[in-house]
């Protein structure tokens, strides 16, 4: 005789044979192949698969932190004022080790061969260290543990310029970075940045005196040869 299964009838707990010779019924399952149905009361009833077959949370999104964000949107920020003035500027973020932007110094359009390189602090961290009166500072002293960038700016080809940027009030505030600017703290050194000097086009006249001060030549110790802006010759 065919067992049970093989006619494709279910044998129940108390022994009786389900199914219809008119309508073949699934096929049977062990217990272990079984689906358990758990009833679950959500806010509108029904059921929820338990076990197994439990659908599981997705894991947390990542955060983007608050500080890069603030960071990021300093520079395109301050990237946007050397806009207004008719400059261009190109960010150097692939290869920042201290300057945020390279910035082409224009006049009506027109390129001037020259450039600055831009550092860029965006926060309000940078606008705690005052200079004067809380209420109307002459300034705000940017400082760092150690010289090595302080370095890097000063005895760069380029003029650079360290720029403050207000995140709230939208507002940069810029120094030119220069030896006699910076103060030896003993462990590093500070800078102070005026409040006077906002970036916009009332200081187009300075900005582009800065940016005339680059180096026409710049000798590479051991060699015989000097780099510039413009030309790359034998010293003569």
């Amino acid at each position: 005789m065919p067992s049970l299964q093989r006619l494709g009838l279910c044998s129940s707990n108390n022994g009786s044979v389900t199914g219809s010779s008119l309508v073949a019924p699934p096929p049977c399952k062990t217990d272990q192949q079984r689906v358990r149905l758990a009833p679950c009361r959500g806010r509108k009833g029904g059921s929820h698969l338990s076990g197994s077959s439990r659908i599981r949370k997705s894991p947390m999104p990542m955060r983007a932190q608050r500080t890069e964000q603030i960071a990021e949107s300093g520079v395109h920020r301050v990237m946007a004022r050397f806009e207004d003035l008719g400059w261009g500027p190109i960010e150097n973020k692939p290869h920042d080790l201290g300057t945020d932007i390279f910035v082409q110094v224009r006049e009506r359009g027109f390129d001037l061969g020259s450039m600055v390189g831009v550092q860029v602090k965006t926060g309000p961290a940078y606008f705690k260290r005052h200079e004067g009166d809380p209420s109307a500072p002459e300034g705000w002293w940017y400082a760092e543990s150690t010289k090595d960038h302080f370095d890097y700016w000063t005895s760069h080809a380029l003029p650079h310029l360290l720029v403050l940027h207000d995140h709230t009030a939208n507002t940069s505030y810029w120094v030119h970075v220069t030896a006699d600017g910076v103060v030896d703290t003993g462990r590093g050194a500070r800078i102070l940045v005026p409040s006077t000097n906002t970036l916009d086009a009332n200081h187009r006249d300075e900005l582009m005196a800065i940016a005339g001060t680059a180096r026409a030549d710049v000798p590479f110790e051991g060699t015989v040869w000097a780099g510039g802006l413009r030309r790359l010759l034998p010293i003569s």
